[in-house]
């Protein structure tokens, strides 16, 4: 069966498959969009793990993109940090580069929504801040600017289950410190 994913109304077929050379990936649900690409909550059929995947049409705009996401969450991955989402692979199906990542619950952003935006309180919020900074101090030993550091790109890992245990997600506007230049813009200019 082939991978569908209607742009029109984000949704997913359940049951497509997304192949990764020996394994193959089973479409559950659509679980949000961002600038290049779609996420897509599925179940890996080697070992029925639910995990996300990234899909990001492959154009040569976005090439660039998902090399720099890619060579940040290689540099990421050898920091085991709790505070960073898992990256596993990534792989190529049917015109789309596929990254794929633990599953986390919520953005921040969606939970707020949920709670129509009433405050956190400081018990609540302080262990998030932590973790946010736990999360920024691994990239800056990496040496890593993550340049899109939002609600939307904090998840939180299980809500029902750990309360406000938050990892920062999102790799795709991140580069080098090295590459960073005086003036220039590393920040959603909203959250700024």
């Amino acid at each position: 069966m082939a991978a569908t994913l209607t742009a029109q109304d984000n949704q997913v077929v359940p049951g497509s498959l997304l192949t990764s050379g020996p394994s193959y990936y089973e479409m559950q649900s659509f679980l949000g969009q961002g600038t290049f690409g779609k996420v897509v909550k599925c179940k890996r059929l080697d070992d029925n793990k639910t995990v996300a995947i990234k899909m990001i049409e492959l154009r040569a705009c976005n090439v660039k993109v998902v090399n720099q996401e890619v060579a940040a969450l290689k540099k990421l991955r050898s920091l085991e940090s709790f505070y960073l989402v898992q990256w596993y692979q990534s792989f190529f199906d049917r015109g789309h580069i596929c990254l794929e990542f633990e599953h986390l619950d919520k953005s921040l952003l969606d939970f707020m929504r949920q709670r129509c935006f009433r405050p956190l309180s400081l018990i609540e919020v302080r262990p998030i801040v932590q973790q946010i900074a736990h999360a920024l101090n691994h990239l800056k030993a990496a040496g890593i600017v993550h340049a899109d550091l939002k609600l939307d790109n904090v998840m939180l890992v299980d809500q029902l289950r750990e309360p406000f245990r938050v990892k920062v997600i999102d790799f795709g506007l991140a580069f080098d410190v090295s590459a960073a230049k005086l003036g220039s813009h590393i920040q959603t200019l909203p959250y700024r």
